[in-house]
């Protein structure tokens, strides 16, 4: 059977943790070693995860993790560290952070959340979102998107004009409270790539966002 989680660990306790956590309800665990070095394209193959599990976010941990990003295909990425500044993680590619210890159940929500694949594309014309491959297209024109980008710009899209909460787009996106700082970034990056493509606009509400497109959103099926 072939991997569905790449762990990458330069920490043997945290390593052993998630290993220990994952094998235990079932995931089939592809450990690349002690460094930071094996993800590959050859070794990412069929893999659905990406887990790194760090002592500490030193400026080498980050030029590692921005390594895993370029070469990690379309594999979402999840930082597990004893010391980490959560925006720098995030900025550096990650989608979602949990720091070390944590509740074995948070651990597994997180990776239940970053493998769910929901088989359908959003349209809210001229935008359409292809949430599989969490690609943002407007036309001729392709963003790629974060996990938890595409996550929010889903729920967002899907709500048609009426305003989503940040405890739903937290809850949906990984964040850790409805007023993570992580949430705020994903938000205005969304704003940025809709601006790029001018493919509609995310606005504040009162306790969250709303998306205005330029016409009606409907949900197109596979």
């Amino acid at each position: 059977m072939s991997a569905e989680v790449l762990l990458l660990a330069d920490n043997s306790a945290v390593r052993d943790a998630v290993l220990k956590s994952l094998t235990e309800v079932g995931y089939v665990v592809a450990v690349a070693g002690h460094e930071i070095s094996g993800a590959r394209a050859n070794t990412l193959d069929g893999v659905s995860l990406v887990v790194a599990a760090f002592r500490e976010t030193t400026p080498t941990v980050i030029a590692h993790l921005s390594g895993v990003i370029a070469r990690r295909s379309d594999c979402p990425l999840l930082v597990v560290a004893v010391q980490g500044d959560e925006v720098s993680i995030l900025r550096a590619g990650a989608d979602s952070y949990l720091a070390h210890p944590y509740p074995e159940r948070l651990l597994l929500a997180r990776v239940e959340s970053l493998m769910r694949c929901v088989p359908r594309r959003l349209r809210a014309a001229p935008l359409l979102i292809d949430v599989p491959s969490r690609v943002m297209r407007r036309n001729a024109m392709a963003i790629h998107l974060s996990v938890a980008e595409t996550t929010i710009i889903a729920e967002l899209v899907a709500a048609g004009s009426a305003p989503v909460t940040r405890a739903i787009l937290a809850a949906a996106s990984g964040a850790r409270s409805p007023k993570s700082s992580a949430l705020t970034q994903n938000v205005s990056r969304l704003r940025r790539k809709l601006q790029m493509i001018q493919g509609g606009y995310i606005v504040g509400v009162r306790g969250g966002y709303a998306f205005v497109p330029t016409v009606p959103t409907r949900l197109i099926e596979d």
